[in-house]
């Protein structure tokens, strides 16, 4: 399936591809969806490759800062898919996933239909970590909800 790409509050391509995005609160929330794809996972202190299951579809998710368009790390990313009739289609954590063009937040998932139209609901949860910057460190206190409308997604 072809990404669109995301223009960055630089000016600069992203080259993640993601499609529509959103600025709740301090955040500009981006997505882009895929094929199931494998990935590298520590299991027992070892770094294994891991090659998706049962899952049909992979979900990623950009957040950005609104204010610099720097992508914010150490998030709680969940994300609800709806059908178009509004049923609960798929529901996860997103964990962050190091990429090497461009750092998200990511998870396989398995849509029960094979594929088509959804809602996409994004919460990110108040970022807990540590901030440096007396008037700049005080963003991310209050957490954030995107919907995308008219998600497509193909199996």
């Amino acid at each position: 399936m072809e990404r669109t790409s995301l223009i960055t509050q630089s000016g600069e391509r992203d080259g993640a591809g993601a499609n529509e995005r959103k600025t709740a609160g301090d955040f500009t929330i981006a997505y882009s969806t895929s094929r199931p794809e494998g990935s590298y996972e520590f299991s027992d202190g070892i770094l294994e490759w891991k090659e998706p299951q049962d899952e049909n579809a992979h979900l990623d998710v950009y957040v950005y800062d609104s204010q610099d368009g720097r992508f914010v790390p150490g998030l709680n990313v969940q994300a609800t898919l709806l059908d178009m009739r509004g049923g609960r289609a798929a529901a996860t954590h997103l964990p962050f996933v190091w990429h090497p063009r461009e750092h998200h937040y990511g998870a396989n998932v398995k849509l029960p239909d094979g594929g088509g139209r959804y809602v996409l609901q994004v919460h990110i949860d108040p970022a807990t970590f540590v901030r440096r910057g007396k008037e700049e460190g005080k963003r991310y206190v209050t957490g954030a909800d995107a919907t995308f409308e008219n998600v497509r997604i193909e199996i």
